[in-house]
């Protein structure tokens, strides 16, 4: 399977035998080399760079190389809550609802929880393959004991 977005990798690094469909698996040719750190450097913009979606209508599905953004801006009028599909393999990003008409967002992935997003708020998700759920978050020290 071609991987291509850094939510397509896996954390066992045996497992990672291409990037982007270029192989990297043991015995991989050294011409490949280069087209691979090329992919991996794009992997990393991707995620460095926000992914800016125009709401045009109600139902949005995004792409993996969108979802896999470290934020995704929501923009435009959907006309009314819009529900935004993330791929089943999205892992966790920041979303800022900035809908101009005062839609609500709502993020699946088509399966399971689902996390609305009031207009004008933002916040942490994270997806496990099937629910979408708030990324707990912790305030760091309140400098008391």
């Amino acid at each position: 399977m071609a991987r291509d977005s850094v939510q397509e990798c896996s954390s066992t690094a045996s497992n990672n035998t291409d990037v982007g469909g270029i192989s990297t698996a043991p015995g991989w040719s050294p011409a490949n080399v280069g087209p691979a750190a090329r992919q991996i450097m794009a992997y990393l913009a991707n995620f460095a760079l926000p992914a800016t979606v125009a709401l045009s209508s109600t139902a949005i599905t995004l792409t993996a190389q969108q979802a896999s953004a470290g934020a995704i801006f929501l923009t435009g009028t959907p006309g009314a809550t819009a529900t935004v599909t993330l791929p089943a393999n999205a892992g966790m990003g920041l979303v800022h609802n900035r809908a101009s008409d005062g839609s609500s967002v709502v993020l699946t992935t088509g399966s399971g929880n689902t996390l609305a997003f009031p207009a004008g708020c933002n916040g942490y998700y994270q997806c496990d393959g099937t629910n979408v759920t708030v990324l707990p978050t912790e305030t760091i020290g309140t400098g008391k004991d």
